[in-house]
């Protein structure tokens, strides 16, 4: 590796050539680090130039290193003991992983070459560096050496006792309240707590100890220390739960609790021996449960339902699923939903996981036969509105619990079973008779838990074809689908999982299903037909929409969620064989209807009876009559389970037909006597049943119109909570939306309009072309009149302006942003043809954004200019012609959209106007005469310039003009620049460019010398006068930059800061003061100085400003006349200078006036 330095400077040069960087930063940067002694890299950081992140990659490619994250760095004990912590905190550097000879460390500095010598020569070993954040690099020291310097006796000191008679408790005791196991503690609380932790693991193992944090349900490796920790961290651990720390044969359960950040949180401690040593594992418990039913996952329709249930008076609620699966979560939301003052809530639970005010809560205890069932019946005997039991175990527990249900009181417990329908199985199994299910139990919930995609880190994917097939995911399901996983990040632990989300499963114990438990002994199968049939949603549907959702993973779902898988369908032999009675009413399965395979029997069947009393059957015949308008046959079956054939005959033998008739036997009327709130209420059900409206109701005008009204009315209800401006309406109203929300068959009825849907609810407050329809809305009419209806609405509606800003403000992407470019098309694409249509003769072709690019390109783009520029001074600013020089600048076409007619006269107003009024005015007439004087010619220029002047303008004879002309007579006719800039001021030079005969007579020439001095003379005493009361009255010292001509001015004032360059000298200032004698001096000069100040001040002598005068246009110039000067030196009481500068400025005023010597 090179050194530091040059390595820094080619990274330096790296930064330019990459453009992180400019010139102008690095400079700044290396000035500042000049007057700091900062490193250069922290000076870049800290000014914004560049982040760390960006740096620190810089580095790496230079190095040919990698950087590394050590958000998770685990390093084994044995190799942090290489680098003791002092000189890890020192050198920012922390030893990763040793290989043979070789040792990997990552450093914040990789130049720090001091550091690699030394850490070499300490270590022996050959270093390959990496690189991290300084941040992080801290960090990692603080966990990694938390336990430094920690060393205990072996585990045969604490069972033979100790030195001085101490015992092996007392030295254990001891040693676990000793700094580095509190420290190491300590640390392992906080970063549970901050990583989310449900579980801490403290595992014994060959060489070291090893921490593990459960996070959304994953085992990740935490933290390692050395093997002598074990012994005195789970002392420690045991003495925070009161749990005996002598005792370590034995598995061992306690409680303790942490406080971090005002927030009080509970371990429950369990200890086990094991073969390496005790193995403790904390499971953190929140103080208070923050979710309620109504964030932690439950779809919409089934929240509704189970907050129906539990507003009942009496009955029983389960909650099932696997340990871990959020049972005691859900069951605390429907706590917080039932609590307030006027119920007596008490639970028997196992423990007391969240602890809510208000609520009795009691711990079941073995110890001394404290069960739930004999919690139940102390509860009984306490007077409660609502009780928790954690769990039903058994048949006694379960007895009591379903007495209380049907005496009066909402009960709540849970079961371990896979699904609800399994849940009823099981407490028949368990021995709860039938009718006492049916008669306690309302509604059972099974829930899972899913792990939510990490938003840092998600990115589609597709599932492979396997996992789709062994969801049985149909393609019209997933087709367009996009998929998401994660891909692991910092964040997430590289999991690619952040958190986990529930889904529940409920199902609600309706007529139907008590049916099923009585009649069919509780088989689950059966149940869970009966209630998909009846509306409940499984495990399995809701993952696959979180999926399609992109919260979860197809395999995910897969993983955690049981097959739906059910017993075979409605073919007819089954049923026959199954369910058929020979009672009630029956209709006959025709045999020629096939068997479904799976479970089905072989073999041709009989016509059979099929009981129209089984609660199966029953159920399948009302799900046909509720849906069979809003689905096809074939949809029917696949959602029944039934055969084509036999959907069709189950629908002849009902006389369910899809007809106008058969909607009217369905609702008792036709679709057009339907109210509009009742249409709405069908569409909602229809939506919600993810079904579709019969065609009929379309065919029909005055139904049709009813029902697109309804639709309309509710999507834009819809889009109006998505968009946060009402204008948004026609873009979020799209054809996609109107697909995917079911409005496919109101948009036909509107022949493909998608405005005259939204006209029928908003009448007038959008326009046609806002919804893509442009073109047939321009066929419909007049193209003048649709012209005018749509400039009309851009000016007030979409723009906002007047008709005078429409040039500016009306372009041709503004058209196509509004559907309109239909419109500008039929008008040749030009913005002013179409607007000329409308308002023929008020707008010119320049003023228009699209058409000023467009015709100062073409071949007659100077006679352009020539109409364009009279139109500017005839008609815009009505200015008289012979007031153009004084009054007309270069301003007057940037403001007027004539910026592009200047470019084709190099922003030369003589040329503009002269290509407009040929030969009318003069060069020196305007008021701006920026490179005038100092052109090649400018000398021929002034000699005919002083023609003009004398001939023209004074109207004098020739030859009496020398001994009359004045500077007085320059300035006052707008040649003040000439002779200031060209000849220093003086008439006499001006008049001897002029009269060649001048240069050989003495007495002029006498003149011109003597009126020259006293230019230099007063222009030399302004000078150092200007700059003593700079620097004495106003600034704080000289700023000398190196030019030829070894410049040197002021700066003022001394409060503002000032910066300096590595070799100490002044090299940027907030302002610099140079005094000029005249305001037509020459102020070319300040070229020499805007680079290295904010702004240039020229205190001027005299104010012999001229009408039309045209100062410097520098932003960074301004002229300071010294009657302003004068002022502020009088409020500091500084007359005696205010005379000296009245005396100077006397002596120039004096010289306006002078003239040639009589007697030339």
């Amino acid at each position: 590796m090179s050194s530091p330095h040059s390595s820094k400077r080619t990274i330096e040069e790296l930064m330019l050539e990459k453009q992180i960087l400019t010139a102008e930063q690095l400079e700044k940067a290396r000035n500042i680090q000049a007057q700091t002694l900062e490193r250069l890299e922290e000076i870049i950081i800290r000014l914004g130039f560049m982040a760390e992140k960006d740096l620190l990659e810089l580095w790496a490619e230079f190095l040919g290193v990698a950087v590394v994250d050590l958000t998770n760095i685990k390093v084994d004990a044995k190799i942090l003991s290489l680098i003791p912590e002092y000189q890890a905190k020192q050198y920012k550097m922390i030893p990763y992983k040793r290989t043979g000879n070789r040792l990997t460390v990552v450093m914040a500095d990789p130049f720090d070459i001091m550091a690699q010598d030394m850490i070499a020569f300490l270590t022996q070993c050959k270093l390959d560096i990496l690189i991290a954040p300084k941040a992080q690099i801290e960090l990692a020291i603080k966990q990694l050496y938390s336990w430094e310097g920690f060393s205990v006796a072996g585990e045969e000191s604490f069972v033979g006792g100790g030195a001085g008679g101490e015992s092996g408790e007392d030295i254990m005791r001891r040693t676990s309240e000793e700094g580095p196991v509190v420290q190491f503690l300590n640390a392992i609380f906080k970063q549970a707590i901050l990583k989310r932790a449900s579980d801490i693991h403290v595992e014994p193992r060959e060489d070291i100890l090893l921490v593990r944090f459960r996070i959304d349900g994953i085992l990740h490796d935490a933290m390692t220390g050395p093997k002598s920790l074990l012994a005195p961290l789970i002392s420690r651990i045991k003495i925070l739960s009161h749990l005996d720390i002598a005792e370590r044969r034995m598995p061992q359960d306690g409680r303790l609790k942490v406080k971090m950040e005002n927030r009080e949180i509970d371990f429950r401690v369990s200890t086990v021996p094991s073969l390496l040593g005790e193995k403790a594992v904390l499971r953190l418990l929140q103080r208070e449960a923050s979710f309620d039913l109504d964030n932690i996952g439950f779809l919409p329709e089934d929240l509704d339902k189970l907050k129906a249930v539990m507003d009942e008076p009496y009955g029983m609620i389960l909650v099932t699923g696997p340990t871990g699966a959020g049972k005691t979560t859900t069951l605390f939301g429907m706590l917080k939903y039932f609590n307030n003052t006027e119920i007596n809530i008490f639970t028997i639970e196992n423990p007391i996981e969240y602890r809510i005010d208000g609520i009795t809560q009691v711990q079941t205890n073995e110890k001394i036969n404290l069960d739930f069932a004999q919690g139940l019946r102390a509860a009984l005997r306490q007077d409660p509105d609502v009780i928790l039991v954690g769990e039903i175990r058994d048949l006694e527990t379960a007895e009591i619990a379903f007495r209380a249900s049907l005496t009066g009181h909402k009960v709540l417990s849970t079961l371990h079973t896979n699904n609800a329908a399994a849940s009823i199985n099981r407490l028949i199994d368990m021995g709860v008779p039938a009718y006492l299910v049916t008669a306690a139990v309302r509604a059972v919930i099974a829930q899972k838990l899913l792990h939510r995609i990490c938003p840092h880190c998600r990115t589609e994917y597709r599932p492979s074809p396997k996992t789709i097939q062994r969801l049985k995911l149909p393609p019209n399901k997933i087709m367009g689908a996009k998929f998401f996983k994660g891909t692991g990040c910092k964040h997430c632990n590289q999991s690619g999982v952040y958190g986990r989300q529930g889904v529940y499963e409920v199902l609600m114990v309706t007529p139907a299903i008590r049916d099923v438990i009585v009649d069919g002994g509780g088989q689950e199968a059966t149940i869970k037909r009966v209630a998909r049939l009846g509306g409940m949603k499984t495990l399995r549907e809701i993952a696959v929409q979180r999926a399609l959702e992109g919260a979860c993973t197809l395999e995910e779902v897969l993983y955690v969620t049981p097959s739906d898988d059910e017993a075979p369908g409605l073919g007819a032999a089954a049923l026959a064989a199954v369910l058929g009675r020979g009672a009630g009413q029956t209709f006959v399965a025709p045999t020629a209807v096939a068997v479904p395979a799976a479970g089905a029997e072989a073999g041709g069947q009989v016509d059979r009876p099929l009981d129209m009393n089984d609660p199966v059957v029953r159920s399948l015949m009302a799900r046909l009559e509720e849906e069979f308008l809003f689905f096809s046959d074939e949809d029917i079956a696949a959602k029944l389970q039934m055969s084509l054939l036999q959907v069709q005959e189950a629908r002849g033998s009902l006389g369910l037909t899809h007809d106008r008739e058969g909607f009217r036997k369905r609702f008792g009327r036709f679709p057009e006597e339907l109210t509009e709130d009742e249409v709405m209420g069908l569409i909602e059900d229809v939506q919600e049943r993810q079904g579709r409206l019969p065609d009929f109701v379309f065919d029909d005008p005055a139904s049709g119109e009813i029902f697109a009204r309804s639709l309309t009315k509710m999507a834009l209800k819809l889009l109006s909570g998505r968009v946060s401006d009402p204008e948004q309406i026609p873009s979020a109203f799209s054809d996609e939306f109107c697909a995917g929300y079911g409005m496919d068959q109101a948009v036909a009825w509107a022949g493909g309009s998608r405005f005259k849907l939204v006209e029928m609810v908003l009448p007038e407050r959008y326009k046609p072309w806002q919804f893509g329809e442009a073109g047939a809305w321009i066929a419909s009419g007049d193209l003048g009149e649709r012209t005018r209806e749509a400039l009309e609405w851009l000016i007030t509606t979409k723009l906002g302006c007047s008709r005078g800003d429409l040039p500016q403000m009306l372009t041709a992407e503004v058209m196509r942003s509004c559907g309109l470019d239909v419109l500008l098309q039929r008008h040749g694409n030009s913005v002013y043809r179409m607007v000329q249509t409308i308002y023929p003769g008020v707008f010119q072709p320049w003023q228009f954004v699209d058409e000023e690019s467009i015709i100062w390109f073409r071949e007659d783009r100077y006679e352009t200019a020539r109409a364009a520029t009279r139109w500017l001074i005839e008609s815009r600013l009505a200015l008289p012609l012979e007031e153009v020089p004084r009054r007309l600048t270069l301003r007057d076409f940037h403001q007027n959209s004539l910026s592009k007619l200047l470019d084709l006269f190099n922003q030369n107003l003589f040329q503009v106007v002269d290509n407009a009024y040929p030969n009318r005015f003069k060069a020196w007439e305007y008021s701006e005469q920026s490179d005038l004087w100092r052109s090649a010619d400018a000398l021929d220029k002034a000699r005919e310039a002083t023609a003009w002047l004398i001939g023209e303008r004074l109207q004098w004879e020739t030859a009496k003009a020398p001994a009359q002309l004045t500077r007085r007579h320059f300035l006052n006719n707008g040649l003040g620049w000439m002779i200031g800039s060209l000849f220093n001021h003086s008439p006499f030079l001006a008049l001897e460019n002029s009269f060649e005969e001048l240069k050989n007579n003495e007495i002029f020439q006498k003149a011109l010398f003597g009126f020259a001095q006293e230019i230099r003379d007063i222009t030399t005493r302004w000078q150092t006068l200007a700059e003593k009361i700079a620097l004495n009255h106003f600034g704080k010292a000289k700023f000398k930059v190196t030019l030829p001509n070894l410049k040197v001015a002021a700066i003022v004032p001394e409060t503002e800061s000032i910066y300096y360059n590595a070799a100490n000298q002044i090299e940027y200032v907030p302002q610099i003061v140079v005094a000029k004698l005249s305001a037509y001096d020459d102020f070319s000069d300040f070229s020499n100085w805007v680079p290295y100040c904010d702004r240039l001040v020229y205190w001027v002598l005299a104010d012999d400003r001229a009408p039309g005068y045209a100062p410097p246009s520098h932003p960074k110039i301004k002229l300071a006349f010294s009657d302003s000067l004068i002022g502020s030196l009088r409020a500091k009481g500084l007359l005696d200078v205010v005379e000296k500068v009245n005396s100077l400025k006397n002596g120039f005023d004096r010289l306006l006036d002078r003239k040639a010597p009589a007697g030339m």
